[in-house]
This record gives structure tokens, sequence and C-alpha cells, in this order.
């Protein structure tokens, strides 16, 4: 509503690009990482379908994954011939980082806390906690493997003259409508293990006990 607008003492429309920003970015962490509202040009279930099966590891830690369970996704991605440069996961994992210990020892584990695991930070997108339906508690492997362009940034149109098909004519009931254009793609690299000349893919999963 413009009469909003001209009696509002702070900038409104400032703090509406800036919600408009960060559900972009959830949507966007949802395509790369789950597929998730991707075209249908990106790779079919982002990061995670490209996790083979075998390289999906069964959270023995009651939701929050146990050492074990870090120890075993590692090694799915290193077991290839690759590294593991990033981790992304639900932020509900932080939990059973801060005391990670071994079944049936009492010492706690070095390497593993909140800040890092086996020396790689943790990250925790946007949108992870909306999309558990997927039973992903964490996504790791070779970040280099997946390649992200911004053809075009963020780009913001106010208009007062449009007629929207749900609201109707913005010139007639005063008020002012924002457009937000961004263009963006996404693909994943299949590399070459120089170690067996296979192709795979880099990443490996956590999964949540059914």
């Amino acid at each position: 509503d413009d009469s909003m607008l001209a009696d509002a003492q702070i900038d409104v429309a400032g703090q509406v690009r800036d919600l408009i920003g960060q559900a972009f970015a959830q949507a966007i962490d949802a395509a790369v990482f789950f597929g998730d509202g991707a075209p249908a040009s990106w790779p079919t279930g982002g990061l995670l379908g490209a996790v083979g099966a075998g390289d999906k590891v069964t959270d023995t830690g009651s939701g929050a994954t146990a050492p074990e369970d870090w120890f075993a996704a590692f090694d799915a991605v290193e077991t290839k011939g690759f590294n593991v440069s990033n981790i992304w996961g639900a932020r509900k994992i932080r939990g059973g980082l801060r005391y990670p210990t071994v079944a049936g020892q009492a010492n706690v584990v070095p390497g593993i806390s909140t800040d890092s695991v086996f020396g790689v930070a943790p990250q925790y997108p946007l949108s992870w906690d909306s999309t558990l339906a997927t039973g992903a508690l964490a996504i790791l492997g070779d970040a280099t493997a997946g390649m992200f362009g911004i053809r075009q940034d963020m780009t913001f149109s106010f208009s007062d003259q449009a007629t929207l098909s749900t609201f109707g004519n913005l010139w007639e009931k005063d008020a002012t409508a924002i457009r937000a254009v961004m263009r963006l793609g996404f693909t994943l690299a299949n590399p070459i293990n120089v170690e067996t000349g296979n192709r795979d893919y880099p990443f490996s999963a956590i999964i949540a006990a059914a």
C-alpha cells in the first residue's frame, strides 16, 4: 500500500529486498542439495541425488550422527580417490558434534567438534530443516565437483502500473509491487579418479535411521 510506504519511518523496501534475498537463498539451497524445485536441466536430486546407494551411511547416533558415521562417510569419499572439502548438514547434528564418543568408550573423539570434523568446518544451509523428509542429516564431499554460476545477480524493479491476476490494478489500488529476478545455473562434474580411471561423484551422505 503506497500510503503505508509514505508513512513508514523505516526503509520498508530495503527490508523487503533483504527478505526476498533470504527466500532466494533458501530456494537455491533446496534445489542444489536436494533438487527441490530445480529446473529439469539441473542434476536430478541435487547433491544428494549424486550420492550412490553404497555411499549413504545410516546414522547410528539417534539423529545426531556418531563418530562412526563420520568415519564411514569420509571413507566413502576417500576410497574413490577424492578428498572431503565441505560438509553441509542439518543444524540438529551440532548436538552430536559437541561431545562425540565411540560406542562403548568414554573418551571424546579428537578431531570432531561443532567447528570442525577432521579439519573440515560444517556448514548449515538455510533450507535444510524444511527438507529433512529426504532423511539426509549431512552431505559431504569434494565441492569442486559442483559448479555454480550466476548469470544475473538479483535485480529488483518497482511498479505501480501493472495489473496482477490475483490482486488487480496497482494504480487503481494505490499499491506498488516488487519484481525480483535472478538467473543462475548449477551442474555436477563426474570426475575421473586418477588412481583407478573410473568416473564417480565424490560425495557421501549420512542418512537418518528409519
